[in-house]
């Protein structure tokens, strides 16, 4: 169930709802582009776990369960995204930016925004089922800790062998760019090797922010079609940079 709208002054419009986040929820949203009516905000004092929606919808019941027995204070903010089946819970800036986190929400096709992110969020010109849309709106500037939701996750995976046993209502991943070529990306991580398919524009912008976190040969990209392999985690996010 989603929440109902935001209860803006003046009508619901980009303007309104823009001033709505920035009051009431300490979100600094802004117009982009001002003629779309797009709304996005940049991602210095909060940050976001984005992951696949049955995932995501297993871990918001659990901090459901917690609230209502007094574990978790409030609910945070949460937004869906149909298209790509994947739902962002917006947290505090406290998950510390490590390699063997990294690796643990990799695993689990999740990702942690780093400082200067832009994220999107719900904006009345969205219109129909595709579109961005918040789950649990948030009323005030709170936010849970990312270590609340990290909990969370791994009580939900303990319990429903998340990596062993995918849900149905994971969708297939497909190309975000069906028009372009699909590249072999090789990831080197300590011993560990990763092979995903990945467009053209996710694979290079992969590859040159990975190759600049860790080190020049962390990442590669390799000859031939990635026939059969899986797709990189997230591709989507790394379609702008």
């Amino acid at each position: 169930m989603t929440d109902p709208k935001p209860p803006v002054p003046f009508g619901d419009t980009p303007p309104t709802r823009c001033v709505f986040y920035r009051r009431v929820c300490d979100l600094p949203a802004r117009l982009d582009p001002l003629e779309l009516g797009r709304i996005t905000v940049r991602a210095d004092h909060i940050a976001a776990l984005v992951m696949p929606s049955s995932l995501a919808h297993a871990v918001h019941t659990d901090l459901r369960h917690c609230h209502r027995h007094g574990a978790v204070s409030a609910l945070g903010p949460v937004l869906a995204h149909p298209r790509s089946g994947r739902w962002t819970f917006l947290i505090r800036p406290d998950l510390p930016d490590d390699t063997a986190l990294f690796t643990e929400l990799f695993r689990l096709h999740i990702s942690l925004t780093h400082p200067g992110t832009t994220l999107a969020l719900p904006s009345p010109t969205d219109r129909g089922a595709h579109f961005r849309r918040w789950i649990h709106l948030p009323h005030n500037p709170f936010r849970l800790s990312g270590h609340t939701v990290l909990d969370s996750l791994r009580a939900c995976t303990a319990r429903t062998g998340w990596l062993r046993t995918p849900t149905p209502r994971t969708p297939p991943m497909t190309s975000p760019r069906p028009h372009e070529p699909d590249l072999h990306l090789s990831i080197h991580l300590h011993d560990l090797r990763l092979d995903y398919a990945a467009c053209h524009t996710a694979a290079h912008h992969f590859l040159h922010e990975w190759c600049t976190r860790h080190h020049p040969d962390a990442a590669t990209i390799l000859p031939g079609h990635p026939t059969d392999l899986p797709r990189l985690p997230n591709e989507r996010l790394y379609l702008h940079r």
